[in-house]
């Protein structure tokens, strides 16, 4: 888990402008930020600078600790659909969503993503494979081509709904862990005009749980139908500041979810 202390006397040693360091320590409580050691996070941080060109993707792959898993991460300009195109690339290539943070920089409007993905057995990814993968990324969300993904509605789904502030609302979503689950979820945000504006993605026997910070009206019982095949269970929470218990690759960890308006400043800015 990065510490501010720690992540700040890291950046301060590297070339980032100083209130680019100053941007990314006031995500303290994201699960971007809180979900990675201080030079994993200062790593990815690098990605930002120097300013990105119109269209510039850039993602870096690395591999953990977990036989089998790999790290990816990708900044780029946040628009609507950027992580149903990332999830959607990586499933095109049979790579199964692990665990996943994002967060968006509320000044800068970077949207920085951290995946781990398992690799198939019985395709060992090496260099050349993650350069392939790569190029898949930058084309699908450089130039915003789509990704054909096997996809198929499977029971049983839970949706729950928090209200939030600025008309964001917190949308869990619990469904059987499979290839093409945060894609199929991503995806729907994006054609129901909604903007993810931060996300943890995280599975366990067999159940994968993501939680969406979403920009736009979700209609729950739609969603369920979407990714279940029918209505499903659904949710709708009140009003209220959210703490979010995750499970790591080193352990557990419980956090305050930043959500906007909530705790400190908003994840995206007050334009929005």
């Amino acid at each position: 888990m990065a510490s501010p202390a720690d992540l700040r006397r890291i950046l301060e040693a590297t070339s980032l402008p100083a209130d680019l360091v100053d941007e990314i320590l006031g995500e303290v409580g994201t699960p971007w930020l809180m979900g990675a050691p201080a030079e994993v996070v200062a790593g990815e941080a690098v990605l930002c600078h120097p300013p990105l060109a119109a269209g510039e993707v850039r993602a870096v792959a690395n591999p953990t600790d977990q036989p089998g898993v790999f790290r990816l991460t990708v900044v780029a300009e946040d628009r609507p659909g950027l992580l149903a195109g990332t999830a959607g690339a990586l499933a095109s290539e049979g790579l199964s969503v692990v665990d996943a943070a994002t967060t968006v920089l509320p000044r800068s409007r970077l949207a920085l993503q951290r995946v781990a993905v398992l690799a198939p057995p019985t395709l060992p990814f090496d260099d050349a494979e993650w350069e392939r993968v790569g190029h898949r990324l930058r084309a699908v969300l450089g130039e915003r081509l789509s990704v054909p993904v096997a996809w198929a509605p499977e029971p049983p789904v839970v949706v729950e709904t928090q209200p939030q502030q600025l008309g964001r609302v917190l949308v869990t979503v619990r469904a059987p862990d499979r290839i093409g689950l945060l894609h199929a979820a991503a995806s729907w945000f994006e054609g129901h005009g909604c903007n993810v504006e931060a996300c943890h993605a995280s599975s366990g026997d067999g159940t994968a749980t993501d939680v969406f910070l979403i920009a736009g009206h979700v209609d729950p019982p739609a969603l369920a139908a979407a990714l279940g095949g029918a209505p499903a269970a659904v949710s709708h929470g009140g009003f209220f500041p959210v703490r979010l218990g995750i499970e790591l690759f080193r352990g557990a960890a419980t956090f305050p979810w930043r959500v906007a308006g909530i705790v400190g400043r908003a994840l995206r800015g007050p334009e929005q």
